[in-house]
Order: structure tokens, then sequence, then C-alpha cells
């Protein structure tokens, strides 16, 4: 290995650091509680070396919340993968989106504005519609082998959403178990796809 590939490798290991202690710090501390300083003493180095790679706070945990909705869409791509039958398909990727805000529960709660530290709204919008698209095209796969018409797909989209999120916060919080969730979350998911199909009959 060259000089050259050896000073990368030791660079993205020391982003690699910096990020994990910034989890780690919120995870025990919260949001608020991090700071360039706090970030440099987890590793044990100084804060310069932390600005050597990231220009602020708010440029580590913008990486972070990028990072972070990469990942949740890699796993609903994952699931929506996981069965060809269409209403399995959107409970699968449903229960996967829940897994995720339990078990990431902190960066969760940063991707979505819940951690305490104001985000510029473009990089919000721009992480969440990575989640969106995945999650619009099991809906509309739903919605062709069903024979349901959609008045607006990407609206029926944002109400799955908001009841996965709604969820989720509430086992943020603490008043949802992980298996309360994960009931909850299949209810609302069958009841939304239920009253959409018999709208569409309907009409």
């Amino acid at each position: 290995m060259g000089s050259k590939e050896r000073r990368e490798r030791e660079r993205q290991a020391t982003r690699a650091n910096i990020l994990a202690a910034v989890r780690a710090i919120a995870g025990s501390q919260g949001w608020p509680a991090v700071t360039v300083r706090r970030i440099a003493e987890h590793i044990e180095y100084t804060a310069p070396v932390v600005y050597e790679h990231f220009e602020n706070k708010e440029a580590v945990l913008t990486e972070l919340l990028r990072q972070g909705f990469e990942d949740l869409a890699a796993r609903l791509e994952k699931a929506s993968r996981s069965t060809e039958e269409p209403t399995e398909r959107v409970l699968a990727v449903a229960e996967a989106y829940c897994a995720f805000s339990r078990r990431e529960s902190e960066v969760y709660a940063l991707m979505h504005g819940m951690g305490g530290v104001p985000l510029e709204p473009a990089e919000l919008t721009r992480g969440a519609q990575q989640v969106c698209d995945v999650a619009l095209d099991v809906v509309q796969r739903w919605a062709q082998a069903s024979r349901t018409k959609l008045a607006d797909p990407l609206e029926a989209t944002e109400l799955l959403w908001s009841a996965l999120h709604g969820l989720a916060c509430l086992s943020y919080s603490g008043r949802l178990g992980g298996k309360e969730l994960e009931a909850r979350a299949r209810s609302a998911v069958l009841d939304l796809l239920a009253g959409w199909r018999s709208r569409s009959r309907a009409g």
C-alpha cells in the first residue's frame, strides 16, 4: 500500500471514529450534548483534528443524517424484494421501517428533526426523498396488483409514512414497546390498504 492510499485509509478511519463518537454521545446524553470538544475528547484527539474532517458540528450531524437516510432506504428496498405478494411487500417495508426506528433510535430522531438540533431543511428533504421513492414504488405496485385506483399515489404514500412515523415517535418516547410497535404498524397498514381498496371499488 502506497503512502497516499495509507493516508486516505487513515482519513476514512478517523471520520468513522468521529461519527461513532457522535452517536455514542447522543445515545448517552442526547443530541444537544454533542459538541466538537466532546467529540474530540471521546476519540482522544484535539478539536482541530475534528475540524480537519468536518467544517463544524452541523456538518458532522448532516453527514450522519445523510447516512441514516441512505441506510433506511437500503433496508426498505431490501424488504421490498423479500416477497412477491403485494400486501406482504407493503407489510415487510413497514416492518423494516419500524425496526430501523427502534434499533437506530437516536439517528432516526436526528433524521426527523427530533434531536433538538436545527438542521438545514433542504438536507432533510433530500434525504427523505430516497425513502419516499422506495415507499411510493411499493404502494404503486400494490395498487396495480390489487386493481386499486389511488387518487394520488404520492399522497397515499405520505399518509402511510405519517402513520409509521407517528408510531415510531410513540416508541421513541417509551409509550410503545417493540412488539406493540410492530403490531400496531401492521394493523395501520392493513387498515389503510383496506380503506383505499374500498374507496376505489365504491368509486
